[in-house]
């Protein structure tokens, strides 16, 4: 287990761990560091930086990896993040379409989950009517899943 999180080159010091997965060989976690956000992995005993996020990307509510470690999805906002990493670096990276089909505006993405071949990409995302009430959470991509491209 890391002893220290490393901060990235000519970063504060200050920082805090919000969300934080693994799989069988791989632990990713997204740190705020000072006013920036990132997506560390761990690296040499040690969670190292993989990727700074945009400073316009919304606030992350979900995190799922993949159970064979390569794909990090992140839920921001009302749209997905996907990372293909290879070896520990970041090889792909695309943004999943916002769900159109809905009756009810998307609010955010509640909850990602890969399924256990690590191919599909199941998320769950939070709705309301158009008078801003009903507010619940709506399974998309279950059937049959956002198919997760190969390398």
């Amino acid at each position: 287990m890391p002893t220290e999180v490393a901060s990235p080159k000519n970063k504060s010091p200050s920082r805090s761990i919000r969300h934080f997965v693994c799989s069988k060989h791989v632990i990713i976690a997204v740190v705020h560091v000072a006013k920036t956000r990132w997506v560390y992995h761990l690296k040499e005993n040690q969670l190292q930086p993989l990727v700074l996020l945009e400073e316009s990307t919304p606030v992350v509510l979900a995190l799922a990896l993949s159970p064979d470690g390569t794909t990090i999805a992140l839920g921001c906002g009302d749209s997905t993040l996907v990372y293909r990493t290879v070896a520990g670096e970041v090889y792909k990276t695309w943004k999943l379409p916002r769900p159109n089909d809905l009756n009810r505006r998307a609010v955010r993405v509640h909850k990602l989950n890969f399924s256990v071949d690590s191919r599909r990409l199941i998320s769950c995302i939070q709705v309301e009517g158009k008078d801003n009430s009903d507010k619940h959470a709506v399974p998309y991509g279950v059937c049959p899943g956002y198919m997760i491209p190969e390398i």
